[in-house]
């Protein structure tokens, strides 16, 4: 992907890429099979490079970049996670508030080495939310007066910050499996 560079009202210049091994890992997890509903797809778009090309979707993501850019003290902010909304509906999420759940829907899971949650047991009544969020996270670094973004995650749905501790507990949060099937989407 070349990266994508945007004019932030008040604030200058934004380069916004990622490297080739996230885009991978992205088109494995979140831009799956063109639409397929599935818990932490995206629905709109087949890849960031559509998602960064949607003039629709980029207003509100330069909106944001104001509040985002504002609140870095010095020149590099990392691992920011932020999440913008878009006037459609995105994707679907992996996640859903806990309280959804009554305890037997829910299985302990580890997602790495350094992070717990609950996750939705299959088979389930329970499907993957639609949303109309995207949340990002990545490296803000400021060179001269243009600022440089280098994305290291996306995925539809609300931040769960970084995958540290017990997720779960610290957002509310219970996980879908990837596998996990989606709400159909109205026609």
């Amino acid at each position: 992907m070349a990266p994508r560079t945007f004019i932030v009202p008040g604030i200058g210049n934004l380069t916004v890429g990622c490297e080739a091994p996230t885009r991978l890992r992205l088109a494995d997890t979140c831009f799956r099979s063109g639409g397929e509903p599935l818990a932490g797809n995206f629905l709109l778009w087949r890849n960031l490079d559509e998602l960064l090309e949607d003039d629709g979707f980029m207003r509100p993501f330069v909106g944001s970049m104001i509040t985002v850019l504002a609140t870095i003290d010095g020149d590099r902010d990392r691992k920011n996670y932020f999440t913008v909304q878009h006037n459609r509906l995105v994707g679907w999420s992996s996640t859903e508030r806990l309280a959804k759940f009554k305890p037997e829907d829910l299985e302990p899971f580890a997602p790495n080495g350094g992070c717990t949650g609950l996750r939705v047991k299959l088979p389930s009544d329970h499907l993957a939310p639609l949303t109309d969020l995207v949340t990002f996270c990545g490296d803000f670094m400021r060179i001269g007066s243009c600022w440089n973004l280098v994305l290291f995650t996306v995925y539809p749905g609300r931040s769960v910050g970084p995958l540290v501790g017990n997720v779960t507990q610290r957002t509310g949060e219970a996980f879908f499996r990837f596998s996990h099937p989606g709400v159909l989407p109205n026609p």
